[in-house]
């Protein structure tokens, strides 16, 4: 934490005029490639889906849970 402080004052401690128009020339770059991003995410997730297969998914689910139930510290 005290790393993140020294950040937190680093930034707070900017000139705030700058930093404001730093943000809004980050915001306008990003809102473009934001729009390229949603629309190649909404492409590969409706890909992902259509190859998605209930029965693995339930047996890695299944895995991963008896693996964690394996570590809980049933000693407390």
């Amino acid at each position: 934490m005290p790393y993140c402080y020294k950040i937190v004052a680093d930034i707070l401690s900017a000139d705030q005029g700058g930093m404001r128009e730093y943000r809004a020339i980050m915001r306008e770059g990003l809102e473009g490639i934001a729009a390229e991003d949603r629309a190649l995410e909404r492409r590969l997730g409706k890909e992902r889906l259509s190859r998605f297969d209930n029965s693995s998914y339930q047996r890695t689910r299944q895995q991963v849970m008896s693996r964690g139930r394996g570590q809980i510290d049933k000693s407390k």
